[in-house]
């Protein structure tokens, strides 16, 4: 089994060869032209939120659709497979709709409600509610496989689904709970296969490879698990206030985690030390320490600054990079923050070219102001714990000012993907999709920098009624997210 996307198996052996070239051939055909299912929460077990998938402009809005008396919140993201747009709402109901029209195909009651992403091996439909219960669904008609009482405190993650290290096609479930332990449960018949005790509520959804799961618990102990046992590889105590609503992404050897900041606005320690003592006073634009002006400064001197302060402060970083192997951390990351309200960070994406791309704050703006508003998108090196390229910036005085009207570093964003709201990534080939919680969404070529807003997004769907922020889902030419608690949206792009 494969849970990225369906593949074909035939036995060429038994075939006439003009016949089998002919099958061949057309199973070469089919795996260009079949989509890449999207089949849980970021896309995949390592959370990297891409897909091969490159939906290119231009986008039309396709559907917009409501349920009365529905709520989907900001973390329901939905998944696609084989065409079928899946969503659960937060009344306990999963909603199987064509991707293509919104025609709803099926619609089923779960025990409890359900706050994340769902997922799929291709023939069921996984769901995972505040009940503490764990449902199988069959993919085509709703009808239930099996339920599992897991714990009554109940679940606020999305389920990871993937195969134990050593034991090809038992695929399983892994999630936590809020009772504090992580579990593993069987995609075939929903058995707890084993348990793994934490000490503390678990909201954050789990990222799995090489035979390795990585959470993160609400005392901020990250944890890694071995698939086949539940024995734990490793612990490791990590900065920051939580980690509800996403999850690690697991990426070359490396494990990156986002945080909210330990404390409100960071307990203060961010205007009074990094802003006034490397870069320019908030608000005065004058002389100051430091402002950057070029992409050398973005990527180097300012960086220096950024590791010297959390290395003095450490409790304000929100952007932690640990091994795989060991749980060591390699490095400080020269990552501040990004765009959230009062939730977590959305984590990093990877992109097609391999490149892991993610949000910075910068001092390149026209006041040198870094501590609220002026951020980037760039290249994050998973090596050096650097950003080393600038993307694409949100305000049009840094797009004028640094990045220059006539020859700009960065391209400064029609849809103002960059704010102080959250903002979420997710990837479909060498695009980089963001979701700005309280103004748009849009696409932005990590080659080029060219960048085009997406349609169907405008103050009736404004996201930012919580904290977390949408992860677009890719699929094929469909991309899709859910709005203002209410509302799921499907785009078309070629």
């Amino acid at each position: 089994m494969n849970v990225r996307s369906g593949r074909f198996a035939t036995d060429h052996s038994r075939l006439s060869r003009p016949l089998a070239a002919a099958v061949a051939c057309w199973m070469l055909l089919v795996s260009q032209s079949s989509a890449a299912d999207w089949l849980q929460a970021a896309g995949d077990a390592a959370r990297t939120g891409h897909s091969p998938d490159e939906p290119r402009p231009p986008y039309r809005l396709l559907w917009n659709k409501t349920w009365k008396g529905e709520v989907f919140t900001n973390t329901n993201q939905p998944i696609i497979v084989s065409g079928v747009l899946y969503v659960a709402s937060n009344n306990g109901v999963v909603h199987a709709l064509k991707a293509a029209t919104g025609k709803e195909l099926w619609t089923a009651d779960v025990d409890g409600p359900v706050t994340h992403a769902l997922a799929s091996d291709g023939k069921r439909i996984f769901a995972a509610t505040l009940a503490g219960t764990v449902h199988a669904l069959g993919a085509a008609d709703g009808k239930e496989h099996w339920k599992t009482k897991v714990s009554r405190r109940g679940f606020s993650a999305a389920p990871l689904l993937m195969e134990p290290a050593g034991r090809d096609g038992e695929a399983r479930l892994f999630i936590g709970n809020r009772d504090g332990a992580f579990y593993a449960i069987s995609a075939e018949t929903g058995a707890v296969l084993w348990r793994l005790d934490t000490g503390a509520p678990i909201r954050q959804t789990a990222a799995g490879a090489d035979g390795k799961i990585v959470f993160v618990n609400d005392a901020m102990v990250a944890f890694c698990a071995d698939t086949a046992t539940g024995e734990a590889l490793w612990k490791t105590e990590i900065p920051g206030g939580s980690v509800r609503d996403y999850w690690p992404v697991i990426h070359t050897g490396r494990v990156i985690i986002r945080t909210a900041e330990a404390g409100a606005r960071e307990l203060l320690h961010m205007p009074e030390t990094l802003q006034k003592r490397f870069f320019w006073p908030a608000g005065k634009g004058g002389k100051g320490p430091f402002k950057a002006r070029t992409e050398a400064d973005v990527v180097g001197r300012e960086q220096d600054m950024l590791v010297q302060y959390f290395k003095e402060f450490p409790f304000v970083r929100t952007f932690i990079v640990l091994n795989l192997a060991d749980g060591r951390e390699p490095y400080t990351a020269g990552v501040y923050g990004g765009c959230s309200n009062t939730g977590t960070y959305a984590p990093p994406v990877v992109a097609g070219d391999g490149n892991v791309y993610c949000m910075s704050r910068t001092s390149a703006a026209d006041r040198g102001f870094i501590n609220i508003t002026h951020l980037y998108l760039g290249r994050f090196d998973v090596k050096t714990g650097r950003m080393t390229r600038p993307i694409l910036c949100g305000w049009r005085d840094v797009g004028q000012t640094l990045f220059g009207i006539k020859g700009p570093l960065f391209k400064t964003s029609s849809w103002k993907m960059i704010s102080d709201e959250t903002v979420a990534l997710s990837s479909g080939g060498n695009l980089v999709f963001g979701m700005r919680n309280e103004g748009g969404a849009g696409a932005v070529d990590v080659r080029t920098k060219r960048h085009w807003p997406l349609p169907g997004f405008s103050s009736n769907y404004r996201t930012d009624m919580q904290s977390s922020a949408n992860v677009l889902s890719i699929s094929g030419k469909y991309i899709a997210y859910t709005a203002s608690l209410r509302n799921v949206i499907c785009i078309e792009g070629n």
